[in-house]
């Protein structure tokens, strides 16, 4: 997905969710459901698009192996004083 659109994607959900709150207030003692889904389905899409542009980071699965190793030499260090 190109990231250009992402401030697009989010200004339309917005959008979206406002006139939601709008059509919740302005009908409150008759709301209808449908016209609630009719609302947010688009609104769901748009933020789902706009989570699609964001650029995926391979940094969180790089310091697992890293955390992992530095574990295992505190646990052999530990263990080191404990035995001798």
């Amino acid at each position: 997905m190109d990231a250009k659109f992402r401030f697009l994607y989010l200004l339309a959900g917005g959008a979206g969710l406002v006139y939601l709150f709008y059509y919740l207030i302005a009908s409150f003692p008759d709301v209808d459901p449908a016209h609630v889904l009719v609302i947010t389905i688009p609104d769901m899409l748009f933020f789902f698009l706009a989570y699609r542009t964001y650029p995926e980071t391979s940094r969180v699965m790089e310091k697992r192996p890293i955390v992992m190793q530095e574990h295992k030499v505190v646990m052999q260090e530990s263990r080191v004083r404990v035995n001798g």
